[in-house]
């Protein structure tokens, strides 16, 4: 039996895997997918008083610019799979999840600047919500999504849905036979510190190497005989090829102690 190679690949998610596999082509899974405990445990799991961090996030970016006028383009996230919508008043009614997708887009734009025309690489894509969001808002150039095989199947129908064609799927054999790639932007939401240190290593090699900049959320909460790195690792590692990276808190999940790992930052505000 292969070695698991994160988190999400072991045994105890082996449901988690099957819901995924069988939302690709079964129309009621599909319908219904993001009300299932065994998929919202993963993806979905954030709750309503959550939603309330994101949106005030979200305000400071918009500044002057109304929430609803912006965020409103954004409702068909909430659309497919039957999620578990919640009323914030004045904001509308929304999953947490999509409002933390959103400010993670107006994240990027203040970090990184304009993303029209960008490569963007994706390491963990749920079920395509974030890469929804982002090729909604820009003009990608190529959007590259990396996860399990039983996942991109998913997150396939559900961008072709929405009809976001832009974008291609990357399952682990597939990752193993390509060069090592150039993208301008990286971004994972703690997909890639749920991985083995193995798997993080070729992600490193592969994807993150060769990056321009990037956005990583994580954590360090090592389960399930997944052994990732530690906060040293990943400094040792970014050291290692010369690029300067900042770990932030991420201060709308501080109940998990996560952070955001950013990279490229330094190289957006010289060009500004």
């Amino acid at each position: 039996m292969a070695k698991p190679t994160s988190v999400t690949d072991t045994n105890a998610f082996s449901i988690y895997k099957k819901i995924c596999r069988e939302a690709a082509t079964d129309n009621h899974v599909f319908n219904t997918f993001r009300s299932m405990p065994k998929y919202t445990y993963v993806v979905d799991n954030l709750g309503k008083n959550l939603g309330h961090g994101f949106i005030e996030v979200i305000k400071e970016y918009l500044g002057d610019i109304s929430f609803t006028e912006f965020t409103d383009k954004f409702k068909f996230n909430d659309i497919i799979g039957t999620p578990t919508v919640y009323d914030y008043g004045e904001y509308g009614k929304w999953t947490p999840v999509t409002l933390r997708y959103i400010k993670t887009i107006l994240m990027l734009k203040d970090l990184f600047g304009d993303l029209h025309d960008m490569k963007i690489a994706e390491i963990g894509g749920g079920y395509g919500g974030q890469a929804a969001i982002l090729m909604s808002e820009f003009n990608i150039d190529h959007y590259l999504i990396f996860d399990l095989h039983e996942v991109v199947g998913l997150q396939s129908r559900y961008l072709d849905t929405h009809q976001l064609f832009n974008y291609q799927t990357v399952n682990p054999t597939q990752l193993n036979s390509i060069s090592p790639l150039s993208p301008d932007v990286v971004i994972s939401d703690f997909a890639f510190s749920e991985m083995s240190s193995e798997t993080q290593e070729l992600y490193f090699e592969k994807v993150i190497k060769n990056s321009r900049m990037g956005h990583m959320a994580l954590n360090f909460q090592s389960a399930h005989g997944i052994d990732s790195w530690s906060l040293e690792k990943y400094k040792d590692k970014f050291n290692s090829i010369g690029k300067n990276i900042d770990v932030v808190p991420d201060k709308t999940l501080a109940h998990v102690a996560s952070r955001i790992l950013l990279w490229g930052f330094d190289e957006n505000n010289q060009n500004k």
